[in-house]
């Protein structure tokens, strides 16, 4: 939902502005204290407005492809914001999207995930786009004992199963060879279908 993106976001320390006519999401934004815009999307004056040279990123999410569609071409075409991330309802329609540089959300992970990272880190957005069946993006809470304390070069992980982000306390950690783990990490794991399930059964 975007109520529960807004929240991901915010604990990036960015700044969230909802813009909308729909009251029930005006609704969610008051009750989060968000910034918000009672304004049709639709309408280029509404960005205008928003100073769009401060807008770091555009999230996309009506209920209409034809909406989606619309209002992804005026924040790229016309008001010139580069990173726009949709979702396509009908998959037929992604394409569309795909031409005027929209990036879409990969289905094979949870969307709210991979519109945080789309939004966020683009180089490990990069990575997500281009996976199969055969791959998998998990997120998950690291529990497991056996992985911590020690640096990441000297742990015996599933071959090509990596670990791209760790969250930690509301900070990003990038992981590498002398990364350490902690338990309640929360961990984003990515590769090969098998080597990412095994990954995560050894950290459950």
């Amino acid at each position: 939902s975007a109520r529960l993106l807004a929240k991901r976001i915010l604990e990036h320390g960015y700044e969230v502005v909802l813009v909308s006519l729909d009251q029930r999401h005006l609704e969610t934004a008051r009750a989060m204290d968000l910034a918000l815009v009672e304004a049709d999307a639709t309408l280029t004056e509404t960005w205008d407005a928003l100073e769009p040279e401060t807008i770091r990123a555009v999230a996309v999410l009506l209920p209409e492809d034809k909406h989606n569609l619309e209002v992804s071409r005026i924040v790229r075409e016309v008001v010139g914001i580069e990173r726009v991330v949709s979702r396509a309802h009908d998959a037929a329609h992604t394409s569309l999207f795909v031409e005027m540089g929209v990036q879409m959300i990969n289905p094979t992970m949870s969307p709210i995930v991979e519109l945080e990272y789309l939004l966020l880190f683009p180089t490990v957005t990069s990575l997500m786009t281009d996976l199969d069946d055969q791959h998998d993006i998990i997120e998950l809470r690291l529990s497991c004992p056996e992985l911590t304390g020690k640096p990441l070069r000297d742990l015996d992980l599933p071959e090509e199963a990596m670990i791209v982000l760790i969250r930690r306390d509301g900070d990003i950690v990038y992981p590498r060879g002398h990364t350490r783990l902690q338990m309640g990490d929360r961990l984003t794991l990515m590769g090969p279908l098998e080597a990412v399930q095994e990954l995560a059964r050894r950290c459950k």
